[in-house]
């Protein structure tokens, strides 16, 4: 695994292939989900690759309002000596999310076969 800039990125591979490796795949994609390095190391032995220039570059950040139902407990009160059990509702909660969005690549490379 080599993890480099985006910027670098094409660079990296193309001294790979002037050493005599072999490109067997590249992946792009956009996410606010984070990736695991797991993952490209299981995908490149899959794909037979033994090496994997990867790199990612910030995108942009969004806020989105989520509107939820959340489920609030019934309370007990006490009132002039009097206990009460109130019933417990369901409410709508509105949260922020955030979501911070990079460009991913990885380029999976085996060495050549002279």
């Amino acid at each position: 695994m080599q993890n480099t800039l985006l910027s670098g990125h094409e660079e990296r591979v193309r001294n790979h292939e002037n050493g005599g490796w072999q490109v067997l795949g590249v992946t792009e994609f956009n996410t606010s989900a984070s990736t695991r390095v797991n993952h490209l190391y299981n995908l490149a032995r899959r794909k037979g690759a033994s090496l994997v220039v990867h790199s990612k570059k910030f995108d942009r950040r969004e806020q989105e309002l989520i509107k939820r139902r959340e489920y609030q407990p019934g309370e007990r009160i006490s009132v002039n000596g009097t206990t009460v059990q109130l019933e417990g509702r369901w409410v709508d909660v509105v949260d922020v999310e955030t979501r911070v969005y990079h460009d991913y690549r990885a380029t999976l490379l085996r060495p050549g076969s002279e």
